[in-house]
Order: C-alpha cells, then sequence, then structure tokens
C-alpha cells in the first residue's frame, strides 16, 4: 500500500526493510531530515512552522534534544546541543554551541555563545561573544561585548561594549559599560564601573573593594586584589 500523497510531484519513497513505505520528505520541500533519534534534527531551509525549531525561514543547522524548539527570528543559525537556542528570539545569524547555550536568549542575533548556559536568558545581548560555563548567563543590555572564562559576565547588566575576560571576571558587573576586567575574579560584583580598566587576580571585585559611587567611573586598578586608590 502506498502512502497517501503529500501533494508534491517527484517525491521519493523509502522502505524500513519490512515492506512499509513512507515518503522521504514531506511536501513543500523545506522538511526536516531526521538523523539518529527522535529530537536530533537538521534543518536546511524554509523552516517556518516545522515543529522543532520553529524559525524564520533560512540556512540553519539545528542539532540537540529541543535544539531550538519554538525559536523564531531565528534564521541562519547553529544551534548545537540539548535546548541550544531553545526559546531564543531575534537570534538570528548566531551561533549556540553547548547545552543551554542561548536557551531563552533574545536580541542576541549575530552572536556567538559557547559553552554550558552561555548566553542563556541573555537579552541585548547582540553581536557578542560569550565563551565559557556560564558565561554571560543571565546577561542584559552587554552588547557588542566579549566574555571569556567560567561564569565570565554572569548576569551582567549594562555592561555593553566590554570585555571580561578571566575566570568569573565582571561576574555580576553592573553599570560597567566600556570597560575592561581582566584576571580571574577582576571586576567581580563591581557596580558603576563604567570606563574602567581593572587587571590583576580580583582587581577591582566586590570581594576586596566596595565599587560604588562615581567615584569609581573611569577608574584604573592594576595588582591583584587591588583596593581603590590602590
Amino acid at each position: 500500500t502506498f502512502p497517501a500523497n503529500n501533494g508534491d510531484a517527484s517525491q521519493v519513497l523509502t522502505t524500513d526493510g519490512s515492506g512499509t513505505l513512507s515518503w522521504a520528505s514531506a511536501g513543500g520541500g523545506g522538511s526536516p531530515i531526521t538523523i539518529g533519534t527522535a529530537g536530533n534534527t537538521l534543518y536546511s531551509s524554509g523552516l517556518s512552522g516545522t515543529g522543532q525549531g520553529d524559525t524564520s525561514t533560512g540556512q540553519n543547522i539545528i542539532l540537540g534534544v529541543s535544539a531550538g524548539a519554538s525559536a523564531s527570528g531565528a534564521y541562519n543559525v547553529n544551534f548545537l546541543g540539548q535546548n541550544a537556542g531553545n526559546a531564543a528570539t531575534n537570534a538570528y545569524e548566531s551561533n549556540f554551541l553547548g547545552l543551554d547555550a542561548g536557551r531563552n536568549a533574545s536580541s542576541a542575533n549575530d552572536s556567538n555563545f559557547l559553552g554550558f548556559r552561555a548566553g542563556y536568558g541573555a537579552t541585548s545581548a547582540q553581536r557578542s561573544n560569550f565563551l565559557g560555563y556560564n558565561s554571560g548567563n543571565g546577561a542584559s543590555g552587554a552588547y557588542q561585548s566579549n566574555f571569556f572564562g567560567f561564569e565570565a559576565g554572569l548576569t551582567a547588566s549594562s555592561a555593553l561594549n566590554s570585555n571580561f575576560i578571566g575566570y568569573l571576571a565582571g561576574r555580576l558587573a553592573t553599570n560597567a559599560a566600556n570597560s575592561n576586567f581582566i584576571g580571574n575574579g577582576a571586576g567581580s560584583g563591581a557596580t558603576n564601573a563604567a570606563n574602567s580598566i581593572f587587571i590583576g587576580k580580583f582587581a577591582g571585585s566586590s570581594d576586596t573593594v566596595s565599587i560604588t559611587g562615581a567615584s569609581t567611573d573611569s577608574a584604573i586598578l592594576i595588582g591583584s586584589s587591588t583596593k581603590t586608590g590602590g
């Protein structure tokens, strides 16, 4: 028995080896190609409204259980890993690689989130690079920034145009726009530290100094555990 016509001409039938025939692809030409177990899906084009990875039409590769599920405005993307890009919006032309990478991210277009939960829930983080476990997780208003390291830039807010490099660098930082925090824990917990340069292990970190008030704006702190004025 042949399966019902799917509406397109020149479609290919496949067999499961036991005599059961099915269409190799559904009508419309843009259906996903399932490889391996259900939920691991490779998309190519014409993806609007096709189940997992409900993305806009574009050239996409979405691999992983629930990767790209319910995503929208996410054309020309690579979502690789379980839940990578899940529910992401306006994350077009981006690469999310890792478990939960870029999940629930919004306005994160032209970005690269690489690592476990990198960029998870990030908002207004477009044109950014988050690399490392939990890097940029929950970051907001952190567009055009680079967070490199374990939990670098975790939940950072208003940290646009910044570079946080090192283990915990810029973690929990707020109002730290146009800043460079370099070193393990540099600028961790810093607030109102815009236009600043903190270089060294925990330099300018709230673990060693209370970074509050306008006096720390445009500060330059160099040295391990440097305090304000050091």
